[in-house]
């Protein structure tokens, strides 16, 4: 489950990272702490805004560390193509996020857990790591005494979100359809070009 310290992050920028209507900024749409009210706000600086649109991203896809978002964009950067593009197609053909995405986990934390746990498989075979990335045809699978999971359940029934286009599902698999058919959408605005700008400087 998402942690409340993940949550005080969307006070903190008054913005629903995740778009669930669990985040207490729906109802306290200011920053914690004493302070947090005052209507004299601070303003933030162009390194401390980059610094908060890499933390939206990596809240985003899991709770991923600094090191690995770096990794990923100086990876986009030298593929051909534009890096926001390529971005956005490695962060989603992770196995975490797929999972996440197939509505089979409630939020991008709890889907890390599943696969981490060994509930999910990849053409077959047991896949335990989050940052492994699916190819187009990549047939996904959820255990299926997973199906009954409350949890799960109630994260296939949520309507904070849809299930996108570059995935199909049926009951408990799911096939990665390619990076063509991305049109991902986000909760709220994801500023890529802050982090090629950050993590390539």
């Amino acid at each position: 489950m998402i942690t409340r310290k993940k949550y005080k992050f969307d006070r903190t920028i008054g913005e629903n990272i995740l778009g669930r209507l669990k985040s207490p900024v729906i109802k306290r749409n200011y920053k914690p702490g004493q302070h947090g009210q005052s209507k004299k706000k601070r303003k933030i600086s162009e390194f401390g805004q980059k610094i908060h649109d890499a933390k939206k991203v990596r809240i985003f896809y899991g709770g991923m560390n600094r090191k690995q978002l770096k990794r990923i964009v100086r990876e986009s950067v030298k593929k051909e193509g534009r890096s926001n593009d390529n971005m956005v197609k490695i962060l989603e053909s992770r196995l975490s996020n797929f999972v996440y995405r197939a509505k089979w986990a409630i939020t991008p934390f709890a889907a890390r857990q599943l696969v981490c746990h060994g509930k999910i498989s990849v053409n077959g075979k047991k896949v335990d790591i989050g940052s492994y990335r699916l190819k187009e045809g990549d047939k996904v699978e959820i255990k299926k005494e997973m199906m009954e999971n409350p949890h799960v359940i109630a994260s296939i029934k949520t309507n904070e979100r849809d299930i996108p286009e570059y995935i199909s599902v049926k009951k408990n698999e799911a096939t990665y359809l390619g990076a063509n058919l991305f049109n991902t959408k986000y909760p709220t605005k994801m500023n890529f070009n802050s982090l090629v700008e950050f993590f390539t400087r």
